[in-house]
């Protein structure tokens, strides 16, 4: 009878750390899925950074084989028609994200992200942008998610899509839109948000996760399966 018993322990825990082998093995398999895709996105943006400035012309004739291009544009700022994106953590901060349409020489409105600030500093940033009086946009294409966004007051958005913002300004603009001055940076960037700058609003940058971390995860869970198999040769020898 003890025999049996012990036999049929013996069966449960095998049983038990098969399934724990095949959780390990499943979870290691993607972590590395992720390193590599982390990476063939990394490999794509250092490309794309290394790349001249893209004309207008070739963003409406391929928009999407142009994403995250450097882009110059002549126009005039909308100031009548400010967005704002809201409820924007930084620096520990609440803040929101400046939006702004640009109309360009050739009657196309295109929206524009100016940058982050601090919820009461958002008065002093969109004067500081009023004042630089400038007619050109350099920044990066972006093409936000079509999504459901709810409308606050004062033009404030819980995120944004392009399409809502046409609505609310009474007017047509491209299904693509430019960060303005955002720089690839490739690594772990986010200590940039570590001291809070004395100017704004400050440009977002478009970041590049660090890959790296998914390897070492990857390494952790097929040790953890290689110390199953140990465990099953002792269940099998005990």
């Amino acid at each position: 009878m003890q025999t049996k018993i012990k036999l049929r322990k013996k069966i449960y825990t095998t049983i038990l750390l098969i399934l724990a082998f095949l959780f390990f093995i499943i979870l290691g398999t993607w972590q590395i899925d992720k390193y590599s895709n982390q990476k063939t996105n990394k490999d794509l943006l250092i490309s794309i950074n290394n790349k001249p400035q893209v004309k207008i012309k070739d963003v409406e004739r391929n928009l999407y084989q142009h994403l995250y291009r450097e882009i110059t544009l002549q126009g005039y700022w909308d100031y009548e028609n400010i967005q704002f994106s809201t409820n924007i953590v930084r620096y520990g901060v609440l803040g929101k994200d400046i939006l702004v349409p640009f109309n360009v020489v050739n009657d196309m409105n295109i929206l524009v992200n100016r940058g982050w600030a601090p919820v009461q500093l958002i008065p002093n940033a969109v004067l500081n942008l009023k004042m630089k009086k400038t007619n050109t946009v350099i920044g990066r294409i972006y093409i936000p998610p079509k999504k459901h966004v709810r409308a606050l007051n004062n033009n404030e958005w819980l995120g944004f899509s392009i399409e809502s913002i046409s609505q609310s300004v009474g007017y047509n603009m491209s299904n693509w839109m430019i960060i303005e001055n955002a720089k690839i940076k490739i690594g772990d960037e986010y200590t940039r948000y570590s001291i809070l700058p004395k100017e704004f609003p400050v440009n977002q940058n478009i970041l590049v996760n660090n890959d790296i971390f998914h390897l070492g995860y990857a390494f952790t869970w097929y040790s953890f399966s290689i110390l199953t198999i140990f465990g099953m040769i002792h269940v099998y020898k005990n």
